[in-house]
């Protein structure tokens, strides 16, 4: 098969790889390494982890590709409709990714006759590697996943989170995603010690810090991708997807605390319109951007405490 020509290749025993395609893959066995073991933690019955890494990554293709060809507006209007199924032109979705693997995984709890908060939180801990790995993978994407130029001002070369060109410095977000990725596995990992951990409760978090972070990274990012006016399309879903946490880490709360579930999904649609009026703001006034950010992660550092919040139960008493 004849590689494209722009393409950036790996050569892996005398055979010409994608670099993006080689590292996706990597990410997608990692990811499939931690169903695995994490199906046997939760005993999950024979052959579920297959099943379960197969639903995944078969729905988070497919409704990466989807969600990519609705959002792309390059051409001024969504794509052609004989276009999508063309999966070497264009791109793919990573919220798109993560919405088909949730979906993937609320099938895999149809099929198991399991509860799907159980597959939902065995989902959500293997994910981040995949996203990870996709973040190192936009390496190999010349000016992919970079920020505005940072300025006269900002010290050049001196940081592994910036890339350069002959026009200046620019924060690689890319490389924030993975770093951001990664400490969100390590996150979940180590709630997985909770005492008093339910189902459901690995799934809410990952909703709330993916949700939270995502809204932030392509806030962050300025290469124009998946864009439509001011609005990056992504970060309305990953708006969504905070929501979604925000709703279910309501309804998972088990004292019933009114003020506090008022309060966290108020400030949950506060956000939202704070981070919309600063992205509206950002190339339009004089405002410092440092300043900016300083506040779009205040706001959104509070709805996804007050969500942290409802998920603490009281640890149960022992008995002398």
């Amino acid at each position: 098969m004849k590689l494209w020509d722009d393409a950036i290749t790996i050569s892996l025993a005398g055979i010409d790889l994608y670099a993006f395609g080689l590292f996706c893959m990597i990410g997608a066995v990692a990811a499939a390494t931690a169903v695995w073991a994490l199906c046997r933690g939760y005993q999950m019955e024979k052959g579920s982890a297959g099943i379960l890494t197969g639903l995944m990554l078969l729905c988070g293709a497919l409704v990466s590709r989807i969600g990519f060809c609705l959002m792309n507006q390059s051409l001024g209007c969504m794509m052609p409709l004989a276009s999508w199924f063309r999966i070497t032109e264009g791109g793919w979705s990573l919220s798109g990714m993560i919405l088909g693997a949730l979906a993937g995984s609320r099938m895999a709890a149809a099929v198991f006759r399991v509860p799907p908060k159980r597959t939902m939180d065995i989902t959500v801990t293997a994910l981040p590697l995949m996203i990870a790995a996709i973040k190192y993978a936009e390496e190999k994407i010349p000016d992919f996943d970079i920020s505005r130029p940072l300025g006269d001002g900002f010290p050049a070369g001196i940081s592994i989170l910036t890339v350069q060109d002959e026009y200046g410095t620019y924060l690689a977000t890319r490389r924030v995603g993975l770093v951001l990725a990664l400490v969100l596995f390590f996150i979940l990992v180590f709630s997985l010690l909770r005492k008093n951990r339910k189902d459901g409760d690995q799934g809410i978090l990952f909703l709330l810090l993916c949700g939270a972070g995502g809204i932030l990274l392509e806030s962050l990012r300025y290469d124009h991708f998946l864009e439509f006016s001011f609005v990056r399309l992504q970060m309305v879903l990953y708006a969504g997807i905070l929501v979604w946490g925000t709703v279910l880490a309501i309804r998972q709360d088990e004292a019933n605390r009114k003020g506090l579930r008022r309060t966290a999904i108020i400030t949950c649609i506060l956000a939202i319109g704070i981070c919309g009026g600063i992205e509206f703001a950002l190339d339009r006034m004089s405002i410092n951007h440092v300043v900016l950010y300083v506040i779009m992660i205040a706001a959104l550092a509070v709805p996804v405490s007050l969500g942290c919040c409802l998920l603490r139960r009281k640890e149960p008493k022992s008995l002398e």
